[in-house]
């Protein structure tokens, strides 16, 4: 209702509200997939890199909150940047999380969800979505998780077939994965037809998805980050002009 008010009463652009409602529905359908089977679908990924940058192809120049940033101009050339810096900045988590930690500190799923989010809200609207997302993530995260763990008492029977844990993904997979991601190597590779993507990514050494699931082991004070991430993209498309407005506020405050 209020992207129809925006866009439609007030903004008056029936071309943006089609591909923020279509990329509203995309960014909900995230948010409970990953939230329910922590995954997030490479379709849905792919489709929301595709609605920015048709977003950014078909309303090229149009007025937006954030086009008083160089990266805030509506352009396809912004667009792809966003997507860059998006799958670029969080690879480099990935990366640094998992050198520093010995441990995944990134779902491969969140890394294109980001590169999506770049190209649809552009640079300035995506790293304010990535702010608003830790923000509401270490609010509400905590305390689904601090709920979670004292429903969940595990039995005597449990503790003595516990497995140990899986290992982390190897370093080399990681840092092949990240090319992919931040070169849209995968997206193409997701609209071949099924059995082609498979014989794509066993030539590439890469998991299965599915396989990939099934391997996964939830525990109690797991949460993903992917709808978090959903959630930011969200507000930061309905209320993208007081957010925009606040940026540049603080900004002209510090004199950048």
């Amino acid at each position: 209702a209020w992207l129809w008010h925006q866009w439609l009463i007030v903004g008056e652009s029936p071309l943006r509200f089609v591909f923020y409602a279509l990329a509203a529905s995309v960014l909900i359908a995230i948010f409970f997939i990953d939230l329910q089977h922590y995954i997030i679908p490479d379709e849905l990924n792919v489709a929301l890199l595709i609605l920015g940058l048709l977003h950014a192809g078909l309303l090229k120049g149009a007025a937006t909150d954030w086009d008083w940033a160089s990266l805030g101009v509506l352009n396809l050339r912004n667009a792809a940047l966003g997507a860059l810096i998006g799958a670029g900045l969080f690879s480099l988590i990935a990366i640094l999380g998992r050198i520093g930690f010995r441990k995944d500190a990134m779902g491969h799923g969140d890394i294109k969800l980001v590169r999506g989010m770049g190209a649809l809200l552009l640079a300035p609207g995506m790293l304010v979505a990535f702010a608003i997302s830790i923000a509401t993530g270490a609010i509400l995260g905590g305390l689904w998780t601090l709920l979670r763990n004292r429903k969940a008492t595990p039995t005597p029977d449990e503790h003595e077939t516990e497995e140990e844990p899986i290992p982390p993904e190897p370093i080399g997979s990681l840092l092949l994965s990240c090319a992919l991601y931040t070169l849209w190597v995968d997206a193409l590779i997701t609209l071949l037809p099924r059995r082609v993507q498979q014989r794509v990514y066993a030539s590439l050494g890469q998991p299965e998805e599915e396989l990939a699931d099934e391997s996964f082991e939830e525990t109690p004070t797991m949460l993903p980050f992917g709808p978090f991430l959903a959630v930011g993209a969200l507000l930061t498309m309905l209320f993208s002009g007081a957010l925009a407005g606040w940026v540049r506020a603080y900004f002209e405050w510090v004199g950048f």
